[in-house]
């Protein structure tokens, strides 16, 4: 069965076929981003109740959410997301409430689930190495190489990112945790530790992979393309060249898929 743009109906021939990240439907490579087709989850996010706001490291746009209004005092059972805000639409329309006073507010038990997100999170990240001073140098210059270099890179002003050095995945170059925005923690290998200049270019390479994926999510055939014309644009290729012999070797990868 052809597959077709969730927003504009297109028909998509592979590779240029995208998911969205937070609504997982499909859309053609105009319409991919969150904020291009105006995606249900998205959109539905910004009307959470900001004393319920899931914690930092979580992606709000999963979990269960029922309609409170502040002015009537309407109640929902819980739903998804997406439902959930329909709700809220529906009786903004039927009550004439004002919009502001109806809001979205998230279910105990999911709070508990974010709790225990978080401490084994604290707990896994204890477990790794500090990372190096330089790195974050390396990331400056990545950053700045999307920020020159690619038509949506000025998004990356809008995230934080923490790096650490990993050693739980021994065949990635690096790997990204993409459930935590505007907040992003980046594992580089320990291979890749040592301050050499050689080191340097291909940390800033694995960054800018990994960088790429705050953009496209977790679709790596995009992510990989647009890997090799900022490291040409960027003067980096020889340090993608090394990686790449690397990684047919065997030795070491990008990601973990």
């Amino acid at each position: 069965m052809a597959k077709i743009c969730a927003y504009c109906d297109k028909n998509l021939v592979w590779p240029d076929i995208f998911n969205c990240y937070y609504c997982q439907k499909t859309y053609c490579d105009k319409h991919y981003q969150a904020e291009n087709h105006e995606c249900p989850k998205v959109v539905a996010a910004k009307h959470i109740d900001k004393d319920y706001l899931r914690r930092k490291g979580v992606n709000i746009t999963t979990g269960r959410y029922r309609i409170v209004c502040k002015n009537c005092g309407f109640t929902t059972e819980y739903l998804g997301i997406e439902k959930a805000n329909q709700k809220r639409i529906d009786h903004i329309q039927n009550s004439n409430c004002p919009s502001e006073q109806v809001l979205l507010r998230q279910h105990e038990e999911d709070k508990k689930d974010d709790s225990e997100f978080m401490r084994r999170q604290s707990i896994e990240f204890s477990r790794d190495h500090e990372v190096n001073d330089w790195m974050y140098d390396c990331l400056n210059k990545a950053k700045s190489i999307l920020l020159e270099h690619h038509n949506s890179g000025e998004i990356i002003n809008e995230y934080s990112f923490s790096l650490f050095v990993q050693s739980d995945m021994p065949n990635a170059y690096g790997y990204i945790m993409l459930g935590a925005p505007p907040h992003f923690q980046i594992g580089i290998h320990q291979a890749l530790s040592e301050d050499t200049e050689r080191n340097r270019r291909m940390v800033t390479i694995v960054l800018v992979h990994e960088l790429l994926h705050t953009i496209y999510g977790k679709d790596e055939g995009k992510v990989s393309y647009e890997e090799k014309i900022l490291a040409n644009r960027a003067n980096h290729f020889d340090a993608l060249i090394e990686m790449q012999n690397l990684a047919l070797t065997g030795k070491m990868r990008f990601c973990n898929n």
